[in-house]
């Protein structure tokens, strides 16, 4: 299984202000076992980076993540999904830490 996806993030800390974070992606998934599959997925992430001044600037972040997955179904369409993900570029400026954990809702139209 392949695809493409993008992403939209927003958060926003106690004093401290918010933060959106934009992103591309290109992913793909082997199924290993039954419900249980590895990733990969490259992704460019859009984000507020500062420098050692404190000066704060957009930019392009490189992401690639490896990982293993769980997906489950109930038979008629519906399930879950859950990813343990690892950055293997580990970029300073990455607004994410190892490891990522995602989950999600599978649906089948």
């Amino acid at each position: 299984m392949a695809g493409v996806g993008g992403g939209y993030t927003y958060y926003k800390f106690a004093n401290f202000g918010a933060e959106s974070l934009y992103s591309v992606s290109a992913w793909s998934r082997f199924n290993v076992f039954e419900g249980i599959f590895l990733s990969t997925e490259l992704e460019s992430v859009n984000c507020t980076v500062y420098d050692r001044y404190n000066r704060a600037t957009r930019e392009n972040v490189p992401l690639w993540f490896v990982g293993i997955g769980y997906a489950s179904g109930s038979g008629d369409g519906l399930g879950v999904s859950m990813q343990l993900m690892f950055d293997l570029i580990g970029d300073s400026r990455s607004p994410y830490a190892n490891p990522l954990i995602r989950g999600g809702v599978l649906f089948a139209i």
